[in-house]
């Protein structure tokens, strides 16, 4: 879906209030729907700065309806995980801009639509988005909790390939702590990984193929300071990661730049660092991403006398300000 295309489907959407309508039918609890699938993919897309407003509203509109408009049972229990998924993202657009009191918000409305739902999906998805935030606030001890949170609810019922990505957040929060255990969970992700399925493209983690495993193993070691092996993954990760990941491609380019930088690799730090730049300045809105690109910057004023690096900060110094 374009963004005119979710444009489009939000106005919809915003006419369905429950002032101007008694009665719910199937064709708006798809649109809710539609509209949960439309920002994740403008979020792939864009990130989250611009949509975390939008998303809210919709919100917003979705639990006036279900609070203040009639619907049959099965309407309902549909429209409750709508709202769940959608409070979910909503809290997700959030963290990718960094405004993590309403992150966290968002997650604990999700985690509550979760439970009045029976959604056991959507509880795993919002603890393992609640690790993700936790880590980049520096609650590291949560991270760890919420992403065996998700694993111990998804055990029974989880294909091999989500708990290899729950293993994962798991993996990045002990890293970033510096605990060597990163390494036995990051083995358990493997192993997983390994024996599993490519996942449904209507999965949350649809995006988890072989390059994110090498995206995941490369960023683990840098957060836990071993840069040259995160060099030696990160140039086969981006190899093969999908560009039409916007963000992320973005996000990837700018990590691995930093490691390059960490080990003194200043001219090929500063290619990589350019790419994942110059897709922000085409239009990417993230915190999340323009922090990444603030550390990388920081990072490179260290060789400011070199030439190669006063070039680069000339080029992005003042993108990071």
């Amino acid at each position: 879906m374009n963004r005119r295309q979710f444009l489009a489907a939000t106005t919809v959407l915003a006419l369905q209030d429950s002032s101007e309508t008694s009665a719910l039918g199937w064709r708006d609890v798809r649109q809710v729907e539609l509209a949960v699938q439309g920002l994740t993919a403008l979020d792939d897309a864009q990130g989250g700065d611009d949509l975390f407003e939008i998303a809210a509203g919709q919100l917003q509109r979705v639990q006036s309806l279900l609070n203040e408009t009639s619907y049959t049972d099965e309407m309902g229990s549909r429209l409750l995980r709508a709202a769940g998924r959608l409070a979910e993202h909503t809290g997700w657009l959030a963290f990718d801009a960094y405004r993590h009191q309403a992150a966290r918000a968002y997650f604990n409305e999700a985690l509550y639509l979760a439970e009045l739902a029976g959604d056991s999906q959507l509880a795993v998805l919002t603890f393992a988005s609640m690790s993700m935030q936790a880590r980049h606030a520096g609650r590291l001890r949560e991270s760890v909790a919420a992403a065996r949170a998700a694993r111990e609810r998804a055990a029974r019922w989880a294909p091999p390939r989500l708990l290899s990505e729950l293993w994962i957040r798991e993996a990045y929060a002990l890293a970033e702590m510096r605990d060597p255990q990163f390494r036995k969970a990051l083995h358990e992700a493997y192993r997983a990984f390994e024996c599993s399925d490519p996942p449904a493209a209507d999965d949350w983690y649809a995006f988890y193929d072989d390059a994110h495993f090498l995206v995941s193993e490369a960023s683990c070691n840098a957060r836990f300071g071993d840069h040259r092996r995160a060099v030696a993954v990160w140039s086969q990760a981006l190899r093969q990661h999908d560009a039409s990941y916007v963000r992320n491609h973005a996000l990837y380019n700018l990590a691995y730049a930093d490691s390059l930088v960490r080990v003194k690799e200043l001219e090929e730090a500063c290619h990589v660092g350019s790419i994942g730049a110059e897709i922000l300045k085409r239009g990417v809105t993230s915190t999340r991403t323009r922090v990444r690109l603030q550390q990388l910057v920081s990072a490179m004023r260290g060789f400011r006398s070199e030439p190669v690096a006063a070039e680069f900060l000339a080029r992005y110094g003042n993108m990071a300000a």
